[in-house]
């Protein structure tokens, strides 16, 4: 939660610093950055998804099985499995964030020179940015996540090595 509050910080801090260029901003400089961020949305929708689908069943077959093997292995699976559905949690909240505004901007559009205008062109570079820095922290997560979850793999394989070697070592006496 405290991850969140920092982005929509440092969201509000930047708007802070580009007040005054954003009121002379229009849709239409917001609409690349959208599309783009959309279409990473939906990449690691899919991507991260897919991911949670394979490893969600391996998870719940060896937390509940009647011989559990490590619970070590039961509690990372349970915090990568966690990781993953954060990050589509947040992905989700942009590719929805993305399509409220994209249909909504026609309605908004029509008090574009009422004396709201110039907040609103602030609440268009806040928002912006928020969903900029919310993917780039999810883009963030996930690099971590397949890091740490590559470095588990690699600690699992040089203990089997080890243990091998180990069995080896003590059958020859």
């Amino acid at each position: 939660m405290r991850k969140y509050v920092v982005i929509i910080f440092l969201a509000s801090f930047l708007t802070y610093l580009c007040k005054d260029v954003a009121i002379h901003l229009k849709y239409s400089d917001h609409s690349a950055v959208l599309d783009s961020l959309m279409n990473i949305s939906a990449i690691i929708f899919a991507i991260v998804g897919a991911w949670i689908a394979i490893i969600y069943p391996k998870s719940l077959v060896r937390a509940f099985s009647p011989d559990p093997s490590n619970p070590e292995d039961v509690q990372n699976d349970t915090r990568y499995l966690g990781d993953l559905v954060e990050i589509v949690l947040a992905s989700s909240f942009v590719l929805l964030s993305i399509l409220i505004i994209k249909i909504g901007f026609p309605f908004v559009r029509v008090i574009h020179n009422s004396p709201t205008s110039n907040l609103l062109h602030v609440a268009g570079v806040f928002t912006t940015l928020l969903l900029s820095i919310l993917q780039i922290v999810s883009i963030g997560s996930v690099v971590m996540a397949n890091f740490k979850f590559l470095g588990s793999l690699r600690e699992a394989q040089e203990r089997k090595a080890f243990n091998d070697e180990f069995r080896r070592n003590n059958e020859g006496e």
